[in-house]
């Protein structure tokens, strides 16, 4: 039987900036596991294990008399993975190998990763492997969204990333090629998008409510105020790692 597996956004620090989501997720995994930069697996110099270590010392604070109190004890569930900085294939194969057997020995299995998984995260690499070569897996995975560094530098400056006619660009440094995703948003009901030309385009409706509905494709005429449109970009994957024809 294949574990459920989930990859678990962390947000950009502080304690307090994990969501309840995430939060309910380690509570219930039987293990996490975390990326680390020792190979001797200790946890110095680990951002994320630095990370879950300020939410676990401020959980018992927080829900000392609710079910969440649970996630004061997954300090003994972390099990560092060796990530060195530079991607490899090495290196992910050793983590997809510790991916494998977590998802083959247990029932919940959690990966984490910082701030948002949305926003340029290892995680995606891995998955797109496991699509790849161990699909049952990749069937049993959900992603966790956090909130990102930039929504958070946002608050702490109180400026909008984006506001009225403005428009938000999120650049990498040092990229020669760039291809673009493209969110659209402050959609009008009535507005007639059939003839609207995207590559990967997805529309989102309600979204965190519980009549939420997604669906690729063209949405139409909209008829919900509350709709977001994602022209993804396909992602440039790491040279020692090219997808099958």
């Amino acid at each position: 039987m294949t574990a459920n597996f989930y990859i678990v956004s962390l947000g950009p620090g502080h304690p307090e900036l994990i969501t309840i989501q995430a939060l309910r997720i380690l509570a219930q995994s039987d293990v996490i596991l975390v990326q680390n930069r020792s190979e001797s697996n200790e946890w110095k110099g680990s951002v994320a294990h630095k990370i879950l270590t300020g939410i676990i010392d401020k959980c018992s604070e927080w829900f000392e008399d609710c079910k969440f109190g649970s996630v004061k004890k997954i300090e003994a569930r972390l099990k560092a993975v060796y990530t060195p900085m530079n991607y490899s294939p090495q290196a992910y194969s050793h983590l997809i190998d510790e991916i494998v057997k977590a998802c083959t020995e247990h029932k919940s299995v959690a990966y984490v990763t910082l701030g948002d998984a949305a926003l340029f995260s290892s995680a995606y690499y891995l998955f797109d492997i496991l699509k790849e070569k161990y699909q049952k897996i990749a069937d049993k995975t959900e992603v966790i969204a956090g909130i990102s560094s930039i929504s958070y530098a946002s608050a702490l400056v109180k400026k909008p990333l984006c506001l009225g006619d403005t428009k938000l660009e999120v650049i990498p440094m040092h990229s020669d090629e760039l291809k673009s995703t493209k969110v659209y948003m402050r959609l009008h009901k009535g507005d007639d998008l059939r003839d609207f030309e995207a590559d990967d385009l997805y529309y989102f409706e309600n979204l965190g409510f519980e009549n939420e509905i997604y669906n690729k494709g063209k949405p139409g005429i909209i008829k919900n105020y509350l709709t977001v449109l994602i022209d993804f970009a396909k992602s440039k994957l790491p040279r020692f790692y090219k997808k099958k024809d």
